[in-house]
């Protein structure tokens, strides 16, 4: 569907060379840009080598899926190793977060939080008003929620899955079954899909087990309820710790207006700062 449509910016996360390579090709067959986002230095090389136009750096303080390294020294470690300009991603919400993602030697920032809070969002106000209220301390990082470690909103949903890391046998089938009533997969089709995942080698933290395929499957029904059906208290919500830096929900326009006024202004003391 990407390439029927001829998206124009192609976004990838978690792939394995030998189905993002033919498809990188494809994009800029027809003139797109691809981003590779990546949460370790090698990844980004391999982005690089596969033909990314840019790679987007993600640092342990991001939403959902990270390595264990922040954004302070992963950027410029990133930066050091490839050509391709680079995205900082992971605690950037406002003016402060670009400059210092400039100083780091990227080219500019991705904000999934702060713009996921805002007016243009196609979010439940609860959901929104939920980025505003929590704190940089009100998130959790871990495997449990999904098989690879991923950063969500500390709830009560989420201290359960936390409880139930061992197996969690009997949400995973019921999860499963809900997978197969919405995508309308045969049996067939549903076990060959959980294999194949348990299977896919995942760089940020190892080898797929049936244990994670299955925690998968049950993250993926809660993360639906929070952003999909808007009830943030029993599903799970991707958030970054940036939640502390939300305050407000402006529009996307606001937002950009205002990060770059703000970059520009400490930018320009720093600099009179070097001058005198």
């Amino acid at each position: 569907m990407v390439l029927e449509e001829k998206v124009p910016v192609l976004n990838y996360a978690l792939g394995r060379p030998p189905e993002i390579a033919p498809l990188i090709e494809a994009v800029h067959g027809y003139g797109g840009k691809v981003l590779g986002t990546i949460a370790l230095a090698r990844h980004a090389l391999r982005s690089e080598q596969l033909g990314a136009d840019a790679v987007i750096v993600t640092g342990y303080e991001a939403a959902s899926h990270s390595g264990n390294v922040g954004a302070l020294v992963l950027v410029p470690q990133v930066a050091e190793a490839v050509k391709v300009p680079c995205i900082g991603a992971g605690g950037y919400a406002d003016g402060r977060g670009l400059a210092a993602a400039l100083a780091l030697g990227a080219e500019g920032i991705s904000m999934g939080s702060r713009l996921a809070a805002t007016q243009d969002a196609e979010v439940a106000d609860a959901v929104k008003q939920t980025w505003v209220n929590a704190t940089e301390e009100d998130t959790i990082i871990d495997p449990a929620f999904d098989g690879i470690n991923c950063r969500v909103l500390r709830n009560k949903a989420a201290e359960d899955l936390l409880k139930k890391k061992a197996f969690p046998f009997f949400d995973a089938i019921s999860a499963g079954l809900y997978m197969k009533r919405n995508l309308n997969l045969s049996w067939g089709q549903l076990i060959r899909t959980a294999n194949n995942m348990r299977r896919q080698p995942m760089g940020i933290s190892g080898q797929w087990g049936l244990g994670s395929a299955m925690r998968f499957a049950v993250g993926g029904r809660l993360f639906e309820r929070a952003t999909v059906g808007g009830d943030p208290e029993t599903g799970i919500l991707m958030i970054g710790q940036t939640a502390g830096r939300i305050h407000d929900i402006p529009t996307v326009a606001e937002v950009i207006e205002r990060t770059v006024k703000e970059a520009e202004e400490i930018l320009g003391k720093i600099n009179k700062q070097f001058d005198s």
